[in-house]
């Protein structure tokens, strides 16, 4: 596979994926992904990336009742 940035060769890598929303930080650690070894890009698997997306779901929803609990 190429490299969607600047077209050289990716390959399988352990990465990290980090995110900050509405008011919580995410950090995970070993995330398989394809990395770019000339231009540092990342890229994620959509088995790697709805596993994100219902995490963060799930952490919405919590803080979401937390809040609540606290007002």
């Amino acid at each position: 596979m190429k490299c969607a940035n600047c077209g050289h060769e990716i390959n399988k890598v352990i990465s990290r994926y980090s995110i900050n929303r509405n008011g919580y930080q995410l950090n995970l650690e070993g995330v398989p992904a394809y990395g770019c070894s000339s231009c540092g890009a990342k890229y994620f698997k959509e088995a790697e990336v709805d596993a994100i997306q219902m995490m963060l779901e799930h952490l919405d929803k919590d803080l979401r009742k937390v809040l609540s609990l606290a007002g």
